[in-house]
């Protein structure tokens, strides 16, 4: 899911292109991947969020612009939420893909 962000890359090369004041590679090889990971937890909550609560706000949205209809812009808007929906189902879709292969390993 991830991989398929357009930052994804700027995440890892922040941290894999920064100088560090080790000593030696393994130093900063370890210094390096654990950056990542921490750059990665704030990015996947900043990103993604919760993704089911998310779909549901959407789908909300959807219901209530749908119940009260008022002209060719709450077409546009309806559009635009359907495009959203179709987005987040997507992403979830691959979380749970992705989480599936990791229990069986």
């Amino acid at each position: 899911m991830w991989s398929c962000h357009p930052d994804c890359r700027r995440v890892v090369q922040r941290c894999w292109l920064g100088e560090c004041l080790s000593q030696s590679a393994a130093c900063d090889f370890q210094q390096k991947l654990r950056c990542t990971t921490q750059r990665f937890k704030t990015w996947n909550k900043l990103v993604f969020g919760h993704l089911q609560t998310t779909i549901e706000d959407v789908k909300q949205q959807l219901l209530d612009l749908q119940s009260s209809f008022k002209g060719q812009s709450s077409v546009h808007r309806e559009q635009e939420l359907q495009l959203k929906l179709s987005q987040l189902l997507v992403q979830e879709e691959i979380f749970w893909q992705q989480k599936s292969r990791v229990s069986w390993l």
